[in-house]
């Protein structure tokens, strides 16, 4: 379980994650969303490549692997899909998520808080009975802060990863969309920039 509020804050915060990112599932743990995943991988500047590495003849069963590069560290783990734990019918792209996601939180060290992603288990995405988790909210970020760095550092890993193709320009979109208000003139010109490519 995640520890306390204060400190789920702190990570909310540093990882630019608002209430839609966020909730506490049912039977107590805390689930970060898809899109949740995609801004902590975003903000950390985490490299993943992934490889299947066992795919049955009908596609129902697949295990893919993930390996995270952030910085000089890498980070290996799995993600798998069958018909007794994936209702959907992209098994594929779901042992990729799952990947993607365990990844993520494992460079973020979020397992360590007792967070989990929501497409690690099929019942994680269930909201029914969920409550929400509330995140205090601070200032606007003025020139200077370090906020405003670390948006700075976003942003130009956001526009080199558009740049080799490695990043989805509709995710950036949605990520600048619920980040704009945290930023200044210039990093919004900048981002309005950046996505005009696309």
């Amino acid at each position: 379980m995640a520890k306390n509020n204060e400190t789920l804050a702190t990570l909310y915060r540093k990882y630019n994650l608002d209430k839609s990112d966020v909730f506490k599932h049912k039977l107590g743990y805390v689930i970060i969303t898809r899109t949740g995943i995609e801004k902590i991988q975003m903000s950390l500047g985490l490299q993943v490549k992934f490889d299947i590495k066992s795919l049955s003849d009908d596609h129902k069963f697949v295990v893919v692997k993930a390996l995270g590069t952030l910085g000089e560290k890498f980070i290996e783990t799995y993600g798998e899909a069958s018909p007794q734990n994936n209702k959907m019918g992209y098994p594929v792209a779901m042992a990729e998520k799952r990947a993607l996601s365990r990844v993520t939180l494992k460079a973020a060290g979020l397992y360590a808080e007792g967070i989990y992603g929501e497409d690690e288990a099929d019942g994680f995405s269930n909201r029914e009975g969920s409550e929400e988790v509330e995140i205090p909210q601070e200032p606007k970020p003025t020139q200077g802060t370090k906020e405003t760095y670390d948006l700075d550092n976003i942003i130009e890993g956001a526009k080199q990863k558009l740049s080799e193709g490695l990043a989805n320009p509709v995710q950036v979109k949605a990520w600048y969309d619920s980040e704009k208000s945290k930023m200044n003139p210039s990093q919004q010109a900048e981002m309005e920039n950046i996505l005009s490519n696309y």
